[in-house]
């Protein structure tokens, strides 16, 4: 149990190393490992920036090594997979509506097929998701790409970066609260060259050094550099996180060792060096950064997220593996300045576009914030039900559960729950967190609790993931307007919510019932 702590201590420095981190990026694709392998730890791990890998698809028609699903439910099965590989690297997951009909020889087929307009679309709206400073596309849309997919969505990137700060393109998506936002550089991986094994081809499997690829204009990284952290590479651990596509038979050994992967710059809005030496060369990837975006500076903004950035050098300066809430003092201030400074945007001299995105980035800053504060303080909520399975009318009761493990003295913890409209929900029983004056109380000897009755809408869905909900097009799912789109699945029928006060501060913990 010891050991377990100390290994999920140890990811809470990637962690708090993020927070202070405002730069993004998102790398595009066309199947769920499709990725370049050792890219997304190598950025999560070493420079604590957020990496999302998108994929067009769910890799409806890939092969199945390991079981009979197939069309549909093999795509839901690759996206458990994709989780899966993400929680081995640090990155996180989103996908498109394209359905994967297989092989296609060229892109004009998957373009005719997914409609180009449409790829272009998601791409836009990946990018407004993420908010990242660096594209990177795993494909040209080149022939050498191979796969018709491959193609067509090396194609669709390249259109999609350029209009995804344009408030003119695709209006539909700022009527469901994704602001226009311009990246500022676009990255190619240079060695696509599909089904070749050999040095350079595959993403580069062999990682070894292409002296072809030496020249300006083309970046190399080294994925094999050492993370003390983890106490290996980023590659072994990146290998690692790629094993768990399961269905499609990836079984690489990690190994030690220099390995290089290689991405052409094809557009940077920046003065940036010719021969760089990082995705993030002549830009400011820390949190102060963002105040720069999307296009228009804000000193005021800048110099509260540079407070903002000092509290969380701070929190690791205090961070120990063996007492991490040693960090919580810091990040508690910094969780009050957030929330201040988001509240404060209409003060801080940005145009209606900037405030809107700058609004999206800072509300998902705080989730990220409360999240690693509630970690280090050893909070733990659950939600638990009495049935196994629930139906339309059905009453049943939740137990919710506040663990302190490390008795933190609590001035306040309230319990909620997070169900859908039409749900009818009602306080049962509970354990006082004290007395309201905010003296303070130590809760021992188990964890602070509080019970519901819930009664299920007469009228509610049966659960389905969102994009099985309606009959699919030949080529695409039909989504509907639920801001889960593109989301691995959507949100969990019930949550269980606690806002717990201490010393003056406040933080939200959440976790599905």
């Amino acid at each position: 149990m010891q050991t377990y702590r100390i290994e999920k201590n140890a990811e809470l420095v990637y962690r708090l190393k993020g927070l202070g981190m405002g730069g993004a990026v998102l790398h595009v694709g066309a199947h769920p490992d499709d990725e370049d392998i050792g890219l997304l730890a190598y950025l999560t791990c070493k420079f604590g920036v957020r990496a999302v890998y998108w994929s067009a698809t769910r890799g409806e028609g890939g092969q199945n090594r390991i079981g009979p699903y197939k069309d549909e439910a093999l795509g839901v099965y690759r996206t458990w997979e994709s989780q899966d590989a993400r929680d081995g690297d640090g990155g996180e997951c989103l996908f498109g509506p394209f359905f994967d009909f297989g092989y296609s020889k060229n892109g004009k087929e998957a373009l005719v097929k997914w409609g180009k307009e449409a790829l272009v679309r998601e791409i836009v709206r990946a990018i407004r998701t993420v908010q990242p400073h660096v594209v990177i596309s795993r494909w040209s849309g080149a022939p050498t790409d191979l796969h018709g997919h491959h193609q067509a969505v090396g194609l669709a990137a390249m259109e999609a970066f350029e209009a995804a700060g344009d408030a003119d393109r695709f209006p539909e998506l700022q009527d469901q609260g994704l602001a226009p936002w311009q990246p500022l550089k676009y990255y190619v991986s240079a060695d696509n060259s599909g089904d070749d094994l050999t040095c350079g081809g595959a993403g580069n499997l062999s990682g070894c050094l292409n002296q072809e690829l030496e020249k300006q204009g083309l970046l190399r990284i080294n994925t094999g550099e050492f993370d003390p952290v983890s106490g290996r590479t980023y590659q072994e651990r990146a290998w690692m996180a790629y094993n768990r596509h399961r269905t499609q038979a990836m079984g690489l050994a990690p190994a030690p060792g220099d390995f290089y992967y290689y991405f052409r710059l094809v557009k940077s809005l920046l003065s940036a060096p010719s021969s760089e030496s990082s995705f993030f060369d002549g830009m400011d990837p820390s949190l102060p950064g963002i105040a720069e975006y999307p296009g228009q500076g804000s000193p005021m903004l800048r110099r509260r997220l540079s407070a903002v950035k000092a509290a969380v050098d701070e929190a690791l300066s205090q961070f120990r593996m063996d007492r991490p809430s040693g960090a919580a003092d810091a990040l508690m201030g910094a969780i009050s300045l957030l929330r201040e400074t988001h509240g404060n945007l209409p003060d801080c001299g940005l145009s209606e576009y900037s405030q809107m995105a700058a609004a999206s980035y800072l509300g998902r800053k705080i989730d990220a914030f409360e999240e690693v504060a509630a970690r280090c303080l050893g909070f733990k909520i659950e939600g638990l039900c009495d049935q196994g399975r629930i139906i339309p009318g059905q009453a049943f009761q939740v137990s919710t559960h506040l663990w302190n493990h490390m008795d933190i003295p609590l001035e306040e913890a309230r319990f909620s729950l997070e169900a859908p409209d039409g749900w009818r929900v009602q306080v049962m029983e509970k354990t006082s967190p004290g007395d309201g004056t905010g003296q303070g109380a130590v809760f021992q000897n188990g964890p602070l609790s509080e019970t519901f009755d819930v009664i299920v809408s007469g009228s509610a869905d049966l659960s389905c993931p969102y994009w099985l909900r309606e009959a699919r097009r030949a080529y695409a799912y039909v989504w509907g307007d639920d801001e889960m789109k593109g989301r691995p699945f959507g949100t969990p029928p019930v949550s269980a919510v606690c806002r717990v006060a201490l010393d003056g501060h406040e933080i939200r913990l959440r976790s599905p019932v």
